[in-house]
């Protein structure tokens, strides 16, 4: 696993959450929880890419196509905070190995490793679909843009 895409994937991550201080704390979103992890964020990311099995040579698509996930959700004003960056990011990496893999972990592996229910994981993820319509096609222009911007 390469540590510098995951150090990408969590300053992007911190760059967005600073970004959107100013944001009010939405607890009625679905995401946000109501008293922030006590683990970092990027203890967080780390543990999630450790206990998750993505094959070595896809990091770097699902970290992108996570990025572009949560780029699309941002466009329904749903903004990464500190309330709601770990569903968002666990949600994100999720549905982005689900693109990748041909095999994809199942949702109760994610759900444990994340630290939520298999019940509200589902819900969110449901949540998310249907948010984006059903459409996670990212062009390769952007997952480019999104790869020069990180890296």
């Amino acid at each position: 696993m390469t540590n510098s895409s995951i150090n990408a994937y969590y300053k992007y991550i911190d760059y967005s959450i600073k970004s959107n201080n100013s944001f009010p704390n939405n607890m009625c979103d679905g995401f946000s929880c109501e008293i922030i992890p006590e683990i970092s964020i990027l203890d967080y990311i780390k543990r999630l890419f450790d206990n998750i099995l993505i094959h070595y040579e896809n990091i770097e698509g699902v970290i992108l196509h996570s990025i572009a996930i949560l780029n699309l959700l941002q466009n329904d004003t749903i903004y990464l905070t500190e309330y709601n960056c770990y569903r968002l990011i666990l949600l994100s990496l999720m549905m982005a190995s689900k693109i990748y893999e041909d095999i994809p972990q199942f949702n109760l592996s994610w759900a444990i490793r994340g630290g939520v229910t298999l019940e509200d994981l589902n819900i969110m993820e449901f949540h998310i679909v249907n948010i984006l319509k059903f459409d996670f096609n990212i062009s390769p222009q952007k997952l480019l843009a999104i790869h020069k911007c990180i890296y």
